[in-house]
C-alpha cells in the first residue's frame, strides 16, 4: 500500500512541476525548449489530431484541430498553422502509471513527425485520457520539433487546479482546458 502511495504522489509531483514550470522532467530537451519558446509567435507549427485513448480503445477528435490551431492564430502564438488530416499512431498500453503513459507518447509522437517530414518548425498533438466510466482522467499536450525534440510539454490530471477547477467531461472539454493552459504558458514567450 505504501508503495502504490508513493506512486500516487510521483505521479501528481510530476504533474506539477509539469504545469508549474516549462519543463516536464527529462522529456523536454531544455535548449530546444528555450529555441522554442524564443520563436513563439514567430514559427510555423502543425496540429494533429488529438488522441482520445479510452483504456484500451482509441479515437481521433479532428474538432481539436481546428479549435486548438485557430486559437493558436488569433493569439498570435504562431506565424503558420497547418492542420494536419494525419491521425499519429500512439499505440502504446494504458498504464496505471500516467507519467509512464506521457513518456511514451511524447517520444512516439517526436519519433513519428521525424518519419512523416513535417514540414513545420514544429508540431502538437494533445491527448486525452478517458477512463472507466467514462471519466477523463488526464490531458497531455505535446510540442515537438523537425528532429523529433520534445520541446514543451503539459500532462494535467485531477491533483492540478486548472484540470480539477473545469472538470472536463469530454474530449471537448479537454481541448478548452488545454487552450487555457497554453494561453497561460505560450503569451508570455510570444513576442
Amino acid at each position: 500500500m505504501r508503495d502504490k502511495a508513493l506512486a500516487v504522489f510521483g505521479v501528481a509531483l510530476a504533474g506539477l512541476i509539469t504545469v508549474a514550470s516549462g519543463g516536464c522532467g527529462d522529456i523536454v530537451d531544455a535548449e530546444a525548449e528555450k529555441q522554442f519558446l524564443g520563436a513563439v509567435g514567430q514559427s510555423s507549427l502543425t496540429v494533429f489530431p488529438a488522441f482520445v485513448r479510452n483504456g484500451e480503445a482509441a479515437e481521433y477528435d479532428p474538432a481539436a484541430t481546428r479549435r486548438i490551431s485557430e486559437f493558436l492564430l488569433k493569439e498570435k502564438l504562431a506565424a503558420q498553422v497547418h492542420q494536419a488530416d494525419q491521425h499519429v499512431p500512439l499505440a502504446g498500453k494504458w498504464h496505471h502509471n500516467q507519467a509512464r503513459m506521457f513518456r511514451e507518447s511524447a517520444t512516439t509522437f517526436g519519433e513519428y513527425v521525424v518519419s512523416a517530414d513535417v514540414e513545420s518548425e514544429y508540431a502538437l498533438l494533445a491527448e486525452y485520457l478517458i477512463g472507466g466510466r467514462g471519466a477523463v482522467d488526464g490531458i497531455h499536450c505535446y510540442v515537438v520539433d523537425q528532429e523529433g525534440r520534445t520541446v514543451f510539454a503539459v500532462l494535467l490530471n485531477s491533483h492540478h487546479k486548472p484540470f480539477s477547477r473545469a472538470k472536463p467531461q469530454s474530449p471537448a472539454d479537454c481541448t478548452e482546458v488545454l487552450v487555457d493552459i497554453l494561453r497561460d504558458r505560450l503569451r508570455p514567450a510570444a513576442k
